[in-house]
């Protein structure tokens, strides 16, 4: 696993979030209040970058289904989001299945916003 940081990160709005829905130009999901852009990452998906897009169209909070993910890919995630809350940072990481493509965490919804 590689993981890096780089900028200061902040709350980020769900509205924000919202709008990067584009496969394209920017594809962010929210998993356990985290924000994750998956642009680069969503076409070498294992399993198609369809899979991810339906299931971002129903809910933007992808967390139910990738937490049921294999203990290694959860393991890598939790650990990103450990080091994203002791720095603050955007932190970007890689799954093993596909380590040429990341994934980076750009910071935090608030939780209660996904309620609504």
């Amino acid at each position: 696993m590689t993981i890096t940081s780089e900028r200061k990160t902040s709350q980020i709005d769900l509205q924000e979030v919202q709008d990067h829905d584009d496969p394209e130009r920017g594809f962010w999901v929210i998993v356990d209040s985290y924000v994750l852009d998956l642009t680069e990452f969503l076409r070498h998906h294992p399993s198609g970058a369809q899979k991810i897009v339906k299931r971002r169209n129903k809910s933007i909070d992808i967390g139910s289904n990738f937490l049921d993910h294999f203990a290694h890919t959860v393991r890598t995630f939790r650990e990103a989001c450990s080091k994203h809350d002791a720095t603050g940072q955007v932190v970007s990481f890689r799954f093993k299945e596909v380590d040429q493509y990341s994934v980076s965490i750009l910071g935090k919804v608030d939780p209660s916003s996904l309620l609504m």
